[in-house]
């Protein structure tokens, strides 16, 4: 068992086939979330010279099922491991490579246990676990991939739980932290290859630009959720010894993506004026979202000229758009949801990355840069993030880099203590209303005592 922790873009697909072509295994499994499978085959095929007749591709429809002459890779999405569990047993299997394993980081999910299952069902099989980001939020993410491998650090989760993790009020307080993170680093040593864009010195260069936007553009709808905002805040000082305080704590979160997409929306005319400064140069852009209102106003400008990507498309579909994006050179605009389109995609033709808003958390944010930041890529990538002035941009940004860094001192660093766990959408909350506030000369809350919501 290893797992191999590869910035994104650092090339973990084809490091992982390649042992098993190396290591002459006949037969290899790889489980992959449903919109990379049809990558592994381009990328492999296309871009590396494997032989296109030794693959198959299994799906959840029998018709765009895809069967070897002779089987020597089968590529799965993790929902489709019981459906196609006869199909996957019926010859030995000598490797088996899960990427994007983060997916597993629960390991009491029905997609966990399956593919544990398969994993003890050819016990003999080399296991090679693939992700950029083995820590998505808090440091047990890694008790599953510890369990699957059956590392000694995987055999106890109340163990894992007390020795690795920090809570607000003992052993049942919330998680706000890690602790002994010298020694966890020590212990999976063996286990984890741990690799960063640092490191590789054939990386292109990766700029950051932070593409402001006058608050002028602002809508009023905006100022009307912000303001909704600070009376829901104060209803719930109102209403703390009361019932039904859970209801406006969930207002209190929806408010926060309100604010989050009107403002993404409300940047449609900027990111048009960029899009086509880059695309008047005869390059190719990548446009990332987290809102449909924002990339279907974009959708609904470029026409025929632009493919969008998101929750809505299912993975055959997926890979034709990414074709066409490829090969096409007049659909020059990619458009993609954060999640749905931000992993597993290699889209090398493009070297600029436009953010209309800020996801929240840091890989959803660093998975889609790393579409066109990686290895194969022969320019220079501008990533532009899209701030209003004086908005909950500024906010969710600046979390995003504490909280990324915080992520980053654990696995490089074995950083000790590692305290920034709370979510990012209630820190925005606090800030927000505080200077909502001071700005409008209102009581002042105390966003100390609801730091959770």
């Amino acid at each position: 068992f290893n797992l191999l922790s590869f910035g994104m873009g650092l090339g973990k697909t084809i490091t992982s086939a390649t042992l098993s072509k190396a290591l002459k295994i006949k037969r290899t499994i790889i489980i992959a979330p449903a919109g990379v499978k049809w990558n592994w085959y381009h990328d492999m095929t296309d871009d590396w010279g494997y032989e296109s007749m030794y693959w198959t591709i299994l799906d959840a429809k029998k018709s765009r099922c895809v069967y070897a002459f002779m089987e020597r890779f089968v590529v799965i999405n993790y929902e489709m491991v019981e459906k196609h569990w006869d199909h996957l047993i019926k010859q030995d299997v000598g490797h088996i490579i899960i990427d994007e394993v983060h997916n597993l980081k629960n390991h009491k999910t029905k997609r966990y246990k399956n593919v544990e299952a398969l994993v003890r069902h050819f016990d003999k099989a080399r296991v090679t676990m693939l992700t950029g980001t083995p820590i998505t939020n808090r440091i047990n993410d890694m008790f599953a991939y510890f369990k699957l491998a059956k590392h000694p650090l995987g055999n106890d989760y109340p163990y894992f739980m007390n020795r690795y993790i920090l809570r607000s009020n003992g052993s049942k307080g919330k998680i706000i932290g890690a602790t002994n993170m010298d020694e966890l680093t020590m212990r999976q040593s063996n286990f984890m290859i741990r690799k960063i864009p640092e490191e590789c010195i054939d990386m292109p260069e990766l700029i950051i630009n932070k593409y402001y936007i006058d608050e002028s553009e602002i809508t009023q709808e905006y100022y009307d959720v912000l303001e909704q905002m600070y009376k829901n805040k104060l209803a719930i000082e109102e209403a703390k010894a009361r019932k039904g305080i859970s209801q406006l704590e969930n207002a209190i979160t929806d408010n926060v993506h309100s604010l989050n997409r009107i403002l993404a929306t409300s940047k449609i005319k900027k990111a048009i004026e960029l899009i086509d400064s880059i695309t008047s140069e005869g390059r190719k852009v990548l446009v990332f979202a987290t809102y449909k209102s924002a990339l279907g106003g974009l959708e609904a400008h470029y026409g025929e000229s632009c493919v969008k990507i998101d929750g809505s498309v299912d993975s055959h579909k997926r890979d034709t758009l990414i074709q066409r994006f490829k090969n096409i050179p007049s659909v020059n605009v990619f458009l993609g949801n954060v999640k749905a389109a931000g992993v597993g995609i290699n889209l090398v033709n493009s070297s600029d990355v436009i953010f209309l808003n800020f996801p929240f958390t840091p890989d959803d944010l660093e998975q889609p840069q790393k579409r066109a930041h990686r290895i194969g890529q022969k320019l220079s990538v501008n990533v532009y993030y899209m701030i209003v002035k004086n908005s909950i941009d500024a906010h969710i940004f600046n979390i995003l880099v504490d909280k990324s860094e915080d992520i980053n001192a654990v696995l490089d660093k074995g950083k000790n203590g590692v305290i920034n766990y709370g979510s990012i959408a209630n820190k925005v909350f606090n800030q927000l209303l505080v200077q909502y506030a001071k700005d409008n000369n209102l009581k002042q809350i105390d966003d100390a005592e609801y730091s959770e919501v």
